[in-house]
């Protein structure tokens, strides 16, 4: 069995100073200063978490939290044509900021650790992994994008 691994999240700097609330409330916070529209996609890569931790965090905002926090749900639709699920937050009741603050332990940007490749091998072989890939899920008459192509070796 696959032991899962415990990640803090990453705390953005415009909503540095709720440090230590829940991150429902930060995840709120965010999305109204920077007046975005939050996917999963958004709140994962930015908080640092995986996209099942962003699904159940816009999830409780948009269910849970109805009665401190106003939220708009739309569908949207990426570049692959799937629908996906997209959160405005309206207004924020100033009392939820009254919810006691906690120890919670949330990383900081300096101390996440950088992935290197080991070897060109692993680079050659993700290359081709990703034109397979894109090769698979492509549409009849799609060019194939110049990036895909460039990092391929060739014999010449």
């Amino acid at each position: 069995m696959a032991r899962k691994l415990k990640t803090n999240p990453v705390i953005p700097e415009c909503v540095a100073d709720l440090k230590g609330y829940p991150l429902y409330i930060i995840v709120a916070y965010w999305g109204l200063r920077n007046n975005k529209t939050l996917t999963t996609t958004d709140v994962s890569r930015n908080f640092l978490i995986t996209q099942q931790q962003s699904y159940d965090v816009l999830t409780y905002i948009y269910q849970e939290a109805q009665k401190q926090i106003t939220a708009t749900k739309r569908t949207l639709f990426n570049e692959h044509k799937r629908r996906i699920s997209a959160f405005r937050i309206l207004d924020i009741d100033k009392g939820i900021l009254r919810t006691p603050k906690k120890e919670i332990a949330y990383a900081s940007y300096d101390n996440i650790p950088t992935v290197t490749m080991k070897s060109t091998r692993c680079e050659i072989q993700d290359s081709f992994t990703e034109l397979r890939r894109w090769m698979c899920s492509r549409k009849t008459g799609d060019r194939v994008e110049v990036f895909l192509l460039q990092r391929l070796p060739y014999d010449r």
